[in-house]
């Protein structure tokens, strides 16, 4: 039981991180594309 409490935080975070990511690769293709 416990442990899967914290896997699912885990996947949260990953989750979060991914979307982070995603966002600051799409602003930087946003910025080449305009220079």
């Amino acid at each position: 039981k416990g442990k899967k409490e914290y896997d699912k935080r885990q996947t949260l975070r990953e989750k979060q991180d991914t979307r982070e990511t995603n966002r600051a690769i799409a602003a930087a293709r946003r910025r080449q594309r305009s220079a």
